[in-house]
């Protein structure tokens, strides 16, 4: 059986991940080995005896170890692809990997390398760790971008609103708009409930990124909607002009007159400043956003192209 020798020292929490590792891996292979939390605490070894029948050298063991930390990789990224909407479980899975990932690279290269006695295989078990830590290391990210997804399906979700925006101001009657569609303040709401659940688990680096990408999801996704109603309404217009020239008759378009539509045009404006105010106010900067700048030229523009500002 394998019997590993170790000094009493407490176990470092960050540490259990790799002890249950090489515990499940050892049961999964010799399922006749038994082992106990005392004698599975690989990160305080200072001796290696390996003497199961099934197992003639450390080379086999560590081989072992390497290939059960890669079938773990292949496990959780077969997981990920099942993942639907458990957000916070993922961002507990890139903290975990981030303690695991600095543990298994100390251990390895720094109490398990030194101790190997086939100096022509160093190399090899050198490159097989590296190759399995990169592997490790793309579960973050993978991780983060499906965290991006569902959050991003929940903020867009709101922006539908943007299209009944116009039935609100034609024919109504309604007063020039001076405050922000109700939908605004509900966009980003997924994506607080979100960081206030998993501020003291995600690092700075993860929060930040699915910060920005969500946001710059959302200005992409709103540019299509108000893209969408500024043409409907620029085509109306275009409709009543060419009515108006054949009819030869007033249609109400008058130059100095605030038109529905130019009320329209105005809610976007407000709602896509509201948006930016509520950028500034998480700590982000609107440069961040790729998105941004091309959907505040969209309504900047529409405004100032029919001279109302």
């Amino acid at each position: 059986m394998f019997e590993i020798q170790h000094i009493n020292k407490p176990i470092n929490k960050q540490r259990v991940h790799l002890n249950r590792l090489v515990k499940v891996a050892v049961r999964e292979i010799f399922p006749d080995v038994s082992l106990d939390e005392q004698t599975v605490n690989l990160s305080n070894s200072q001796k290696i005896d390996v003497t199961h029948e099934n197992v003639d050298n450390e080379k086999d063991f560590w081989k072992l170890t390497v290939q059960l930390l890669l079938r773990f990789n292949k496990y959780v990224q077969c997981c990920l692809n099942k993942i639907k909407d458990e957000t916070l479980q993922l961002a507990w899975l890139i903290n975990d990997i981030e303690i695991l990932v600095p543990e298994l690279r100390r251990y390895f290269l720094q109490i398990v390398y030194p101790k190997l006695s086939y100096e022509s295989l160093n190399g090899c078990f050198e490159g097989a760790i590296r190759n399995m830590l990169d592997f490790l290391l793309e579960i973050p990210i993978i991780s983060a971008n499906i965290i991006v997804k569902i959050l991003s399906e929940k903020c867009t979700s709101h922006l539908k609103l943007i299209s009944s925006i116009p039935q609100r101001f034609r024919k109504t009657n309604r007063e020039i708009p001076s405050k922000p569609s109700p939908y605004a303040s509900l966009v980003l709401s997924p994506l607080t409930e979100f960081f206030s659940e998993t501020s003291s688990i995600l690092s700075l680096k993860w929060c930040k990124y699915c910060e920005i990408e969500v946001t710059d999801g959302i200005m992409k996704q709103c540019i299509v909607l108000m893209e969408d109603v500024l043409t409907s309404i620029k085509k109306m217009e275009d409709s009543l002009k060419i009515l108006k020239r054949a009819r030869d008759k007033p249609t109400g378009l008058s130059s100095g007159a605030i038109t529905d539509d130019d009320k329209i045009r105005r809610q976007l404006a407000i709602d896509v400043n509201y948006f930016e105010q509520l950028v500034l106010k998480s700590g982000m900067k609107v440069n961040d956003l790729a998105k941004f700048k091309e959907l505040k030229e969209l309504v900047t523009s529409a405004e100032r192209n029919n001279h109302y500002c």
